[in-house]
């Protein structure tokens, strides 16, 4: 028959010592995120990621189109392994094999943007010790003026031709525009009196919409000016350009339009033929500014179309950093725990078999708990404030200062791990294994190292789950016990000699 109590024991001490463990996966992950800066990393590659999709449509994650067939979906594209790491900012430090996002062939411009963006960063100061660019996060108004200081056809190897385009267009609309002015605030400007007040107003709203905005851009386009000192010109006040709202003056024009065709319409009903003629004069008028216009907007908006998407893009692209950020961490999480079960020697199978069998180790690890518990406490609370100050501290720590502290940390947790009488992983061990590999049976050796990297694989893969879920759980091992315990004093309770007893007659 089973032994509730005692199973619940082997169970309680098993995870006070995965509880244990953690505590160094923590240290150890903690250290490693500090010293290779693996949240700056993952914005390093969403940022190379969104300068794709700005400058190809597309990123180096991409399928392509050609791709999509399942059979060659991995063989092609991903590469099988060499994508896997490829997506981890964390594996590629040690895979130096796999490159980085921005370091693919298939986007030599975005390649050039990017590096230009990380110098500008480099430039105001977000750099680590090692002079390695650092991102604790990035704005899209940091991002936004930093590509607008940097030289246009970094960003657009079309810019020029696009500026020249638009000149071109504004120089028509310009005609077309000056033409309707002087028509307006002539003498040949005779709708006025078949116009209501609302329409009247609609008018004077376009002049007041349409004159300054066409005075700023004839100082800017310069019409007459050398091509390559408008490009200059547009190039230098790239930012409050893209800020000027061509929208809404297409909106007033569109609006005064159709108010000239419905007045048109309405004379025409009322049988008013030449006021009809008059207001359809003006809607004509109207028409010929608003194609002018439409052809210098669609020309105006494709100079700066690439900084527009770089706006329209960021969100998405970023909104999904914290996702691969902690796809990351969790394949760190699992990297680092098989590293930290290896070197202590934590197989699962010698673990349990080792609690089961010894009532004295196994009530040494459950009287532990509360030790490993406050530990935990002491770490969370450790963990550094999400504040500038502490992200400036952070970044100004010595590598020495890291070092001395993480080491000290790793340490430390480690040593209750070790004080439950486990024995890590030494030189003499490794030296004893390569001789039994020498010198013994290879079946026996291949039968018995398969066995050891299972624990160590089981165990990893206990520890990736995390310490909140398995200080739940012991919670939960702890109210069982308290249960069962309780049913088993009630149980003697009844059964004490004399008490429960039916009285003899």
């Amino acid at each position: 028959m089973i032994n509730l109590n005692a199973t619940l024991d082997n169970l309680i001490a098993m995870v006070v010592v995965l509880l244990a463990l953690s505590l160094v996966v923590q240290a150890v992950q903690s250290a490693v995120k500090k010293g290779f800066k693996l949240k700056s990393r993952q914005i390093e590659d969403s940022l190379a990621h969104l300068l794709q999709l700005v400058i190809d449509d597309q990123t180096s994650a991409q399928v392509k189109e050609n791709e999509v067939k399942p059979a060659v979906i991995w063989a092609r594209k991903w590469k099988g392994f060499t994508a896997v790491i490829g997506q981890s900012p964390f594996l590629r430090i040690f895979l130096r094999f796999v490159r980085h996002p921005a370091e693919d062939e298939n986007f030599k411009h975005a390649a050039v943007l990017y590096n230009e963006v990380l110098n500008k960063f480099r430039g105001l100061g977000r750099t680590a010790l090692s002079t390695r660019p650092i991102f604790d996060s990035i704005s899209k108004g940091d991002l936004m003026k930093v590509v607008g200081s940097i030289e246009p056809s970094a960003v657009d190897s079309e810019f020029a031709a696009k500026v020249a385009a638009a000149a071109a267009e504004f120089k028509k609309f310009y005609a077309v525009f000056d033409k309707w002015k002087t028509w307006f605030g002539g003498p040949d400007f005779k709708a006025g009196p078949y116009l209501n007040d609302e329409d009247r107003a609609k008018l004077a709203e376009l002049q007041a919409k349409f004159k300054p905005l066409v005075d700023d851009l004839r100082r800017l386009l310069a019409p007459g000016a050398a091509p390559e000192e408008v490009v200059k010109a547009v190039a230098a006040d790239i930012v409050r350009l893209r800020g000027l709202n061509l929208g809404d003056a297409r909106q007033v024009l569109d609006d005064v339009r159709a108010n000239a065709r419905h007045a048109a319409e309405r004379a025409r009903l009322d049988g008013k033929a030449d006021v009809a003629n008059v207001l359809d004069d003006l809607a004509g008028r109207l028409d010929s500014f608003a194609a002018a216009f439409a052809g210098f907007r669609k020309s105006y908006d494709a100079v700066f179309a690439r900084w527009a998407k770089l706006e329209e893009s960021f969100d998405p692209v970023m909104q999904s950093f914290e996702e691969r950020y902690t796809r990351s961490m969790k394949t760190a999480a699992l990297v680092i725990s098989f590293l930290v079960v290896a070197f202590l020697n934590a197989n699962f199978f010698s673990v349990y078999e080792t609690i089961s069998t010894s009532d004295a180790k196994r009530e040494m690890i459950i009287q532990s708990q509360q030790q490993v518990a406050d530990a935990l406490a002491h770490a969370a609370a450790a963990l550094p404030a999400a504040d500038q100050a502490a992200r400036d501290a952070q970044t100004q720590q010595t590598v020495k200062s890291w070092f001395e502290t993480s080491r000290r940390q790793v340490d430390d947790n480690a040593a209750i791990f070790t004080g439950y009488g486990f024995k890590p992983v030494t030189v003499q061990d490794v030296w004893a294994w390569g001789r039994g590999w020498r010198d013994g049976d290879p079946w026996t050796n291949t039968k018995h190292d398969a066995k050891v990297l299972l624990g160590w694989l089981v165990m990893a893969l206990l520890l990736s789950v995390g310490a909140p879920f398995w200080q739940d759980f012991l919670e939960s091992l702890f109210g069982v016990k308290n249960v069962l315990r309780k049913r088993s004093d009630t149980k003697n309770v009844e059964q004490e000699p004399g008490t429960g007893q039916p009285r003899q007659s």
